[in-house]
């Protein structure tokens, strides 16, 4: 442990085929301290940023520590490069539920699907992959992209709990269903139906049925329990209608967004060949031009943008082995990053070559610090 980091812990995550680190420390600020963390792929590029915007006192820096720590090994990370996927999950139940996850079709672009028929398109939450299993005697269970039990917050079940009225005012039965969405903070947004049951309880599994079907399904069951903590994410499928939502998520500065073919099944796991794809995803990275500040390590570099009159760090980059000898402490080098944390952070910062594989922008000094594209807004309010 380096002598100013008062707690450190790396913990790996290899379920699914992952191999994903993740380094968190306390380190002193001034009269405070901070909680910072490192992660991505092992030994692929890395991303930093900080859990405490601002320096706090050691006691509450704990506290953050702590909360970080426990909600990573609740997701399957643990201590121990070698130790087994689900050593930190406790008593966790496998629901043998698996979720349908996304093909990355970023470096294609938007056009392909906004043009074609055959897709249909919705927002890309930026939040936790969450299957909801809801049960008429009112449990609600939550499960995380491993097929596993997990915590979600008390107002989705409550939403789930409460009886709605019917015709005349009468109160209705809860519906079995098993739904698919993205967990923002405590508001649960479903863009997906597994199962449903008919009026006399019997049950019809969805996933084979097309995506336009199950999404008609889904906002037809879900309308009684539609309120501030339990949502639907719109699904468009005319041309107009994708290109509307995708030059607003564009304007709104969100994640991405997601293509789904229209008449395909509910299918568990990835489709790895973009050919085949039936359901993939297109992030919006921003660009940006920053200073090397210097090399944190053979295969790393401190990057900083213009403020005011000095330099801000705005955290590190990998750089792959085919780009090191290309850059040099001073360099201003073209970046792309999904977005900027509120502690002026790059998340998700990779090199932004151009076709003939340069990585030095054509400008002497860095972009200013108030270029940055924050999520969901422009400058930092």
């Amino acid at each position: 442990m380096e002598d100013d980091k008062m707690k450190l812990v790396s913990l790996y995550s290899t379920e699914g085929g992952s191999d994903k680190v993740y380094t968190m420390w306390i380190e002193p600020q001034g009269d405070g301290f901070l909680v910072q963390a490192q992660w991505g792929r092992r030994g692929g590029p890395m991303q930093a940023g900080t859990k405490t915007p601002k320096p706090v006192g050691l006691v509450d820096a704990e506290k953050v520590y702590q909360k970080v720590l426990k909600e990573k090994q609740g997701k399957g990370y643990h201590e121990g490069e070698t130790a087994p996927a689900f050593s930190q999950v406790t008593n966790a139940v496998d629901t043998g539920l698996r979720p349908m996850l996304l093909t990355d079709c970023t470096s294609e672009g938007p056009k392909r699907f906004l043009e074609d028929p055959a897709w249909g398109a919705q927002e890309k939450m930026n939040g936790k992959r969450i299957m909801l299993d809801i049960f008429p005697d009112g449990r609600v269970v939550g499960i995380n992209r491993r097929g596993l039990e997990c915590p979600i917050p008390q107002e989705v079940t409550d939403a789930f709990k409460a009886k709605r009225g019917g015709r005349g005012g009468s109160a209705r039965p809860i519906p079995r269903l098993t739904l698919d969405g993205e967990l923002v903070g405590t508001t649960y947004h479903a863009f997906d139906l597994l199962l449903e049951a008919d009026d006399i309880g019997k049950q019809i599994d969805r996933k084979s049925n097309p995506v336009n079907v199950r999404h008609y399904r889904l906002t037809t069951v879900l309308r009684l329990f539609l309120c501030e903590s339990v949502k639907t994410v719109d699904l468009m499928v005319s041309t107009a209608n994708k290109g509307l939502l995708v030059t607003r998520l564009q304007t709104e500065r969100r994640e991405g967004v997601v293509f789904k073919r229209l008449d395909a099944p509910y299918e568990p796991g990835r489709r790895e060949n973009v050919a085949k794809a039936i359901a993939v995803k297109v992030k919006f990275y921003a660009t940006i031009s920053a200073i090397v500040m210097w090399w944190t390590d053979k295969s790393s570099v401190e990057v900083g943008l213009k403020d005011g009159p000095s330099v801000m760090s705005v955290g590190k980059v990998t750089i792959h082995a085919k780009h090191v000898d290309k850059i040099s402490m001073g360099n201003i080098i073209r970046l792309k990053y999904l977005y900027a944390t509120s502690a002026k952070q790059l998340y998700q910062a990779n090199l932004d070559p151009t076709a003939d594989g340069k990585v030095i922008a054509d400008q002497l000094v860095p972009d200013p610090i108030a270029d940055l594209k924050f999520e969901g807004k422009g400058e930092e309010e």
